[in-house]
């Protein structure tokens, strides 16, 4: 006669259960530490002018999927789109009047602006290469810690 006994039923089927929790609780801490990442490089790659760019980029949390965080980097400055995708060159007049603020440029003349300054592509371009190790960090937390 053969009698097989199998211990730590109970723990391994813990550790099953629990395990998915873990991964997304630590995955999503993954996720923000990448879009951090991403906003302070996006916030040294920003003209700074007046600094009010640099200031409006934000991490803030979209949608859930599943419980799984998500995070966005967001630029809230109304110039932050021209600046990172460009947009037709043109000549205006620098009137503090009217909403011109500049740190650098005199008010009441004529200015033709021609370039933009992407930030948030090549800050996103700078960081990629990190995703994998911070995302590795946080899956081999949620297994050291699941079941406990």
């Amino acid at each position: 006669m053969i009698r097989v006994e199998i211990r730590g039923v109970d723990e391994l089927k813990g550790y099953l259960i629990d395990l998915p929790r873990k991964l997304d609780k630590y995955l999503s801490k993954g996720n923000q530490e990448f879009m951090e990442n991403v906003r302070d490089t996006a916030k040294n790659y920003a003209p700074k002018d007046t600094g009010a760019l640099k200031e409006s980029i934000t991490v803030e949390k979209t949608k859930m999927k599943g419980k799984t965080k998500q995070w966005k980097v967001v630029a809230h400055a109304p110039y932050a789109i021209f600046q990172e995708l460009g947009f037709t060159p043109h000549t205006f007049f620098a009137n503090p009047e009217t909403g011109f603020n500049s740190s650098k440029l005199p008010p009441y003349r004529f200015y033709t602006v021609s370039k933009s300054t992407p930030f948030l592509v090549p800050a996103i371009d700078h960081q990629l290469v990190n995703l994998p190790k911070i995302l590795n960090a946080q899956l081999n937390k949620a297994i050291r810690r699941a079941g406990k």
